[in-house]
């Protein structure tokens, strides 16, 4: 499910069992199962860091559904507002 982007910080276990964090900048349009790869924010070898990559997995909010990229919820519309137009706010933003 795409959305608007955003910095996350990331935190998690090294072989040596060190905690490590890092920023990890989650980009607009990014979909489901697709990784993001930070270049040289890897372990080190002798002589060079390597890479992390993670797979993006979305949680949408329980009363929102995916279906491909669009995004669907439920809520409730006054008459009024139904028949001659307007608009209603959600908590489904970034």
């Amino acid at each position: 499910m795409p959305f608007w982007g955003a910095d996350k910080k990331v935190s998690f276990q090294l072989g040596d069992g060190r905690m490590h964090s890092l920023i990890v900048h989650i980009p607009a349009g990014i979909e489901e199962g697709q990784s993001i790869r930070l270049k040289g924010q890897g372990e080190t070898d002798r002589l060079r860091k390597g890479d992390y990559t993670f797979k993006y997995i979305s949680f949408p909010a329980r009363e929102s559904s995916a279906k491909g990229s669009d995004l669907y919820m439920k809520t409730m519309v006054p008459f009024t507002t139904a028949v001659l137009g307007g608009g209603e706010d959600s908590d489904a933003g970034p």
